[in-house]
């Protein structure tokens, strides 16, 4: 099963949210559409509750990916030095 972020755009998911907050659809048919369970379900509710407008559900990352720490990536190169020096 994909992310949330990847299956659907903001706009729809707070289409859903919208329609629900009106009473148009309930909360099962929400939950069924995004393939959800409840408790992630009242979380994104939260969210649109306290800013419908900025409402997202893009994924934020705190820090970079694929990120090898100074020190160890001067020591993977030196070895890799060593190991070209003795072909």
């Amino acid at each position: 099963m994909a992310q949330l972020h990847k299956r659907f755009t903001d706009e729809q998911v707070r289409d859903l949210m919208k329609r629900y907050s009106n009473g148009e659809i309930k909360r099962e048919h929400v939950q069924t559409v995004l393939n959800i369970g409840k408790s992630r379900f009242f979380s994104l509710m939260n969210l649109y509750r306290k800013n419908p407008v900025a409402f997202s559900i893009a994924y934020k990352r705190t820090k970079a990916t694929r990120v090898i720490a100074g020190p160890l990536e001067r020591n993977i190169l030196k070895e890799l030095a060593v190991a070209l020096e003795v072909y």
